[in-house]
């Protein structure tokens, strides 16, 4: 109970600020390099951990896309998801979803 293998977190940054969000993150960043398991369920691309190697998109119950982070996250991947044009940018490891039609790529 104390220091577990493993760690399940539904939506972890929901409600909180970004001071908050950015110290969950250095948190969890850490926690992963001492050995740890994360399993991150969100919505919110920006708060996946550079460290997370595989990712998992799941609409209406059902796997539409399993694999490495890098194949799986991208502009094309996320419009199909969430039925919206999304363009994906990416820097340091980290991911974010921007609105719109800007060149979608796969």
């Amino acid at each position: 109970i104390h220091d577990p293998d493993a760690l399940l977190l539904d939506e972890p940054t929901s409600g909180l600020d970004l001071k908050a969000s950015f110290q969950y993150l250095h948190l969890i960043r850490s926690l992963m390099h001492a050995g740890k398991t994360v399993i991150l369920v969100t919505h919110h691309i920006h708060e996946i951990p550079p460290e997370i190697g595989r990712v998992v998109l799941i609409t209406e119950g059902k796997v539409v896309a399993d694999g490495n982070k890098s194949e799986v996250l991208t502009s094309k991947s996320l419009s199909d998801l969430f039925d919206v044009p999304i363009y994906l940018v990416q820097a340091n490891g980290f991911y974010q979803a921007m609105p719109g039609t800007k060149s979608v790529q796969p």
